[in-house]
């Protein structure tokens, strides 16, 4: 009787204990981060803390807080939902394996093995609804806290195309009839304005590094070329963008990136202001881009779009 009860009491309940063990760091190490999906490239993985009808606030696990614009987020993949489906499935599971057990659990009470048995009953159900009950939680809670991710309403024109530079939508065409107080409030590159500091760049696009006190750097694509992008401040302004097309194994050879550039820019922006074998200047609202074409073999075509039509602001630096 008493090999009987060893058998009943541990390898009867050896697969539920086991299992509720193995989840157990599944619930202790979940994240609480969300990742954000971002329309301009990349994601972001960071906590959720609060919204408004323009953007996400969001808080790394390195301490860094920022806002990321809500017409920049494509989705939001929220914390918690997949430790509630493992919850839920676990304390069905917990609840058959109380039913079944329970009546052998009664019989062994008070002997040396029915602490263990009985333990094993209930282990996956109390795991179960712990993960159910915190994984609902925190995905509630982050859910919450995005609030609606649908664009802000506008009663105007809205400030700029969200994605890229290069947008010739008919949002485009309607910016240009506006007035010309709107047309300089609209300067700038993608999202930035000209102007602004250099922790609103950063609130823009999360991965930028200071490369020097007065640049911020990153790396992206742009219109299906890799770049590399730096925000020249002035007086702490932005006041310059400077971008570098490199070549890579997937696009042409640099001549045809600056011809592939010269077009899109001309259709963007109309006839150029100059033009030259090497270069091409347009003037926009607000802003003047030059596209310079490689001065060797193996150089990045670079594309500078600068405040106002000041053409000496071009600099080795940037």
């Amino acid at each position: 009787m008493n090999s009987l009860i060893r058998d009943l009491g541990v390898v009867g309940n050896l697969v539920p204990r086991a299992l509720a063990l193995a989840l157990l760091p599944l619930l202790c190490g979940c994240s609480t981060t969300a990742t954000i999906s971002r329309i301009s490239g990349g994601s972001v993985d960071a906590e959720i803390q609060r919204s408004d009808r323009d953007g996400v606030y969001v808080s790394t696990n390195t301490g860094r807080k920022f806002r990321v614009p809500r017409s920049d987020i494509s989705d939001i993949d929220h914390p918690g939902n997949a430790v509630a489906v493992v919850g839920s499935a676990l304390s069905v599971y917990g609840i058959i394996n109380i039913a079944s057990g329970m009546e052998t659990c009664g019989r062994l009470s008070g002997t040396t093995y029915g602490t263990a048995y009985c333990g094993g009953t209930f282990a996956p159900a109390v795991l179960g609804v712990s993960m159910l009950t915190w994984g609902l939680m925190t995905w509630t809670k982050s859910t919450e806290a995005a609030g609606n991710l649908m664009p802000p309403p506008y009663d105007s024109v809205p400030s700029a195309p969200p994605a890229s530079a290069f947008d010739v939508s008919s949002s485009t065409q309607q910016n240009k009839a506006h007035s010309s107080r709107e047309r300089a409030r609209t300067g700038g590159f993608q999202n930035t304005r000209w102007g602004m500091s250099p922790e609103q760049v950063r609130n823009l696009y999360a991965d930028v590094e200071a490369s020097s006190p007065d640049i911020l750097s990153t790396k992206r694509p742009l219109a299906g070329h890799p770049a590399t992008v730096r925000f020249g401040f002035l007086g702490g302004q932005l006041m310059q963008v400077h971008l570098e097309l490199v070549r890579s194994e997937t696009t042409n050879p640099p001549s045809d990136v600056f011809g592939h550039f010269k077009a899109l820019l001309g259709q963007k922006y109309g006839q150029p202001l100059t033009q030259g074998d090497r270069s091409v200047t347009w003037s926009a609202e607000g802003s003047t881009i030059e596209l310079l074409a490689p001065g060797e073999e193996g150089m990045p075509v670079k594309l500078v779009y600068m405040r106002g039509n000041d053409m000496n602001t071009v600099t080795k630096d940037l």
